[in-house]
């Protein structure tokens, strides 16, 4: 092939050559090609230009719909006269060789009946219609659907008449995007849920930023709350210091305060009992003066006195002690 094509020999899959036998107006064996990277195949009307493209359709297994014929028994080699499907050719094929990157040639064949029955072959082993179809699906030719890089005649002027919505679907057709449609319908769905879920979360964030704007005003509450308790607790704690403190000094004064009143009983208690005492040794006094009535009675009188004056002095230690008792027991109980 690099002899035919020099340096311009494709690194691409191509159809190298066509094999045709038996095929409309090809009788017998012709081979169409090879194919280089521009081929034009040129002649009068009638001489078969068209016959070309419709093998092309045939070997691709393009659909009748999609081509000049509606019926593959009008594919078979008619002699003049001869009725469809009582051709004596008996049956026609094509073949076509796929040239590959690596320089491999694949032959894809099919062979196709007066009755209209076609059989489907590849390197010469025979395929089912299935196997075949994914075959040439392996190398891109999608037969199912129309093959926009075959033009038939007219086929211009009928794409430029075409409504913008027909448009659309040529285009997705030579693209190959309309095998894609199923998947492009789902992924819309999809994308369009996840455009409501950005629609729902973005709501949400709205929402919550709001209540975080909420939560901060009632942290700064807490936080003024929490810093007035901790400043109340200190005022608390300094005022029960102080107060402690004061107690404290207090029941230090009271218990002084007591201590010198128990001192002050204590003294007069001891001088309660020493005017007791004075008081018995007068009384032992008056008994021996008053047998001595005559010679002393100027003395008794005295010791009346002096005991009068004792008696008088006793009440007053006793009425002080009664009034110490007194305030020794207010302060014991303001103490408690």
């Amino acid at each position: 092939n690099k002899e035919i094509y020099g340096e311009d020999y494709p690194r691409i899959s191509r159809i190298e050559c066509l094999h045709l036998h038996n095929f409309k107006s090809f009788k017998d064996d012709h081979v169409i090609g090879p194919f280089l990277n521009l081929t034009a195949i040129v002649g009068p009307n009638g001489s078969g230009k068209s016959n070309v493209l419709d093998a092309v359709c045939f070997i691709l297994a393009i659909r009748t719909t999609h081509m000049r014929e509606g019926n593959l028994k009008q594919f078979v080699y008619r002699l003049p006269g001869e009725e469809v499907g009582e051709a004596t050719a008996g049956k026609a094929w094509v073949i076509m060789d796929f040239a590959l990157p690596d320089g491999r040639i694949i032959k894809f064949k099919r062979v196709l009946n007066s009755k209209g029955a076609t059989h489907y072959y590849i390197d010469e082993g025979q395929l089912s219609h299935e196997e075949y179809i994914k075959e040439l699906q392996k190398h891109k030719f999608l037969a199912q659907v129309r093959s926009y890089f075959l033009v038939m005649q007219g086929e211009i002027d009928i794409i430029l008449q075409n409504c913008s919505k027909e448009l659309t679907k040529v285009i997705e057709e030579v693209s190959g995007s309309k095998e894609y449609k199923a998947q492009y319908e789902e992924l819309k769905v999809k994308l369009e849920q996840s455009q409501q879920q950005i629609t729902s979360i973005s709501k949400n964030i709205q929402e919550l930023r709001g209540e975080k704007r909420k939560a901060k005003g009632v942290k700064a509450n807490v936080e003024a709350f929490e810093k007035a308790r901790e400043k109340v607790a200190q005022l608390q704690t300094e005022l029960y210091a102080t107060m402690c403190g004061f107690y404290e000094k207090r029941v230090k004064e009271l218990e002084q305060h007591v201590e010198e009143l128990q001192e002050d009983i204590q003294k007069q208690a001891e001088e309660k009992e020493a005017l007791i005492t004075r008081q018995k040794e007068l009384q032992e006094e008056l008994k021996e003066l008053t047998t001595e009535e005559t010679s002393k009675e100027r003395s008794k009188e005295q010791l009346k006195e002096d005991r009068m004056i004792n008696t008088k002095n006793l009440q007053k230690i006793e009425a002080k002690l009664t009034i110490g008792k007194k305030e020794l027991s207010t302060k014991q109980a303001a103490k408690t």
